[in-house]
Formats: C-alpha cells, structure tokens, sequence
C-alpha cells in the first residue's frame, strides 16, 4: 500500500517536473508553429488528469490507514479489548457537558447493596440515563471486583438492572446480616461499663435490625441497662422511643463523668497523702523499734512496794480485812510461787503465801 503511494507521489512530481519545462520551452521558443503548440497543450491537459487522478487515488489510500487507525470502517465502530457491556450500551453517547461526580470505589468486600444505593443517589443528582450509570458504576470497581467485571462474557450486560442484578449476586457474601428483634435483648451493659458506651453499643445493634419497632427497642434497652440512677428514672417515667432515652441520658452521662473524674483525682489525691506520710511521718530507723508491740511481760511489769510510803495509823491486816469486806477490790489469786521472803512460818493475808507476815508490807 504505501509502495503504491510512493510511486504516485514520485510520478506527480515528474508531471509538475515536465508542465513546467513545457511551459518554459513553449515561451522561449519563438519558431514553434501552431500545430506544435495544439499538440504541447493536449499533453498538458492529459498530464493535468492523470496528476489529478493520482491524487484522488493517494487520498483515498490514506484515508483508508487512517480508518484501520482507529479502528471504524463504513462509519461502524470497533471494540479494541472485550469488554460485558452491549453494544447499545457502550455506543450510547455521553452528554457534552456532564462531569463526572467523584465516586467511591467498591473491592468487593464490603456490603454490594450499600455501594449501589449510594451510587444511585448520587446518579440521581446529576440526572444520568442508564446507559451512563453502567459506564461510571464500571469505573468504580476496584481489586475483586474488577477483575469479577472483566471476567464477565461480552456483550453480557443489556441493561442497568442486569448489571445491578449480576454485582449482587457475586457479592451476595459480602451483604450484611438482618439480626431479628429478640437479639437485642442480649446486649447488656457491662459491669463496669460506662452509658454512653452502653447506649453507644446498642446503637449499633438497631442498626442490623429490619422494620425498626421503637417500643420493643425501648423494651430491650431497659432489659440491658445496669441497675443505677439511670435506670430509676426510666422505671419511674416511662418512654415510648430511643430518642426520648438518648436525650434524657444526657444529664447522666454528664454525671458519670464527673463522678468519674472526681475519683480519679481523689485516688491520684490519696496516693500523693499516703507517699508524703511515708516519706516523713515515718521515725528514724533508731526510733523504730519504740513503736513495736512490747511483749507481754514488759506491759504488764511486776510491781514492787516502795521503800518510802507515808506510816499507816492501824496494821496492814486489819486495813486489809476491811477492805475484803466492803469488797472495794478482789481478793488476791495466789501466785505461782508459794514462797515470798525468808521466814517459812509466816503467813501473809495480802498476797497469799508462806515467807512473810502481812504487817510486814
């Protein structure tokens, strides 16, 4: 092909080549008779077609490779790589003016309905046809999901639904889990969890619920809810909806809170107290042992008479005998030892035993 291009061109340039050496001879040469000068123009004019005609024959060459280029012929389009959208879809035209809205991407691990509905909301904005909502959901396909949409037999998907219809079956794994009703009455507040945590949690579980049903959401949450003043104030003035039990946890929340800080700083107080105490309350080490626990022989020492007492006016058995009487103090017991003092024979009242006379002390 471009062989034929080139010998054209090359014998288009000899024509112009050889029109103008004509044109020169025929102006210089003033000899010429008229029947040569008949003969110089019929030439002429027949190398003026064929110079033409060889023109027309480049042009279309060329705009023959140019088709093959880009792949149309006869004005029909030609897809470069397979791809699953149907032919009606793919050739159906984008608007002039249409931006594209930034989109987020599906891998194919998360929920596929959720990716879908956000698309749509987004395509109803912008008011897309069908045709268009398959080209931007395709380009929104990333990882697994990519390489699900490519795998796709062409020409396969005809419609926006068939597309939709398709996405949720291969991901149908990925959808969220519906949990009924009865499951939130197992979410119970932990023991040391706080309430807004707990009503934070609970949340979460309405969420995954279907056909939400406000009194049995009120119902499962009281079941949850650890004794406290919350839960008083539920027991004495019932609701009918989480709102109400959101809005009324507020003041409580707040009072868990500063409660919570208090302690703390009591603890961090208590802590500060108990180290200073123990840094300077505590006695040298020489001191230490005055504040141990005596032993019993030591706390109870044995008392001894004096040696200097003021003179009795009567004698110490009589003093004694009276005060038995009147039962001012417990007779003596008698001690372990039987023997107080040097002389055997004698008897004291007082202490009980042999070795000295009661008048003696």
């Amino acid at each position: 092909m471009w062989e034929e291009v080139k010998l054209a061109s090359n014998h288009i340039s000899r024509s112009h080549r050889f029109i103008k050496t004509i044109k020169a001879k025929r102006f210089s040469s003033a000899m010429a008779t008229q029947q040569e000068a008949e003969t110089m123009k019929a030439q002429i004019i027949q190398l003026i077609e064929q110079n033409e005609s060889l023109q027309a024959s480049v042009e279309m060459i060329q705009q023959e490779q140019l088709q093959e280029k880009t792949g149309s012929h006869n004005g029909d389009p030609v897809e470069l790589e397979p791809q699953p959208l149907s032919t009606e879809i793919w050739n159906a035209p984008v608007p002039n003016n249409f931006k594209p809205p930034h989109l987020s991407t599906f891998d194919g691990r998360g929920d596929p309905m959720e990716h879908v509905t956000s698309f749509n909301t987004r395509m109803t904005v912008v008011g897309a046809a069908d045709s268009l909502k398959c080209k931007l959901l395709a380009e929104t396909f990333s990882d697994a999901a990519l390489q699900w949409y490519i795998s796709l037999p062409r020409f396969s998907i005809v419609s926006y639904q068939d597309m939709f219809r398709k996405l949720s079956q291969q991901f149908s794994a990925s959808r969220h889990l519906k949990v009924s009703s009865n499951s939130l009455f197992s979410v119970r507040q932990g023991q040391s969890e706080s309430l807004q945590n707990y009503l934070s949690r609970f949340n979460d579980s309405t969420i995954k619920v279907p056909n939400p049903n406000q009194e049995l959401f009120v119902g499962a949450f009281q079941n949850g809810l650890r004794a406290g003043q919350f839960n008083e104030s539920l027991a004495q003035k019932p609701t009918d909806s989480m709102e109400e039990i959101m809005a009324r946890a507020v003041c409580f929340i707040k009072g868990e809170e500063s409660n919570a800080e208090k302690r703390a700083r009591e603890v961090k107080e208590k802590g500060s107290s108990g180290s200073e105490r123990k840094k300077y309350d505590v006695p040298p080490n020489r001191y230490r042992g005055a504040f141990k626990r005596q032993p019993e022989r030591d706390r109870n020492p044995r008392r001894y008479a004096p040696e200097h007492f003021t003179p009795l006016k009567m004698r110490s058995e009589r003093i004694l005998k009276e005060v038995y009487e009147s039962k001012l103090i417990p007779e003596a017991n008698p001690p372990r030892t039987h023997v107080m003092g040097n002389n055997k024979d004698a008897w004291c009242k007082c202490h009980r035993v042999r070795g000295h006379d009661t008048n003696d002390f």
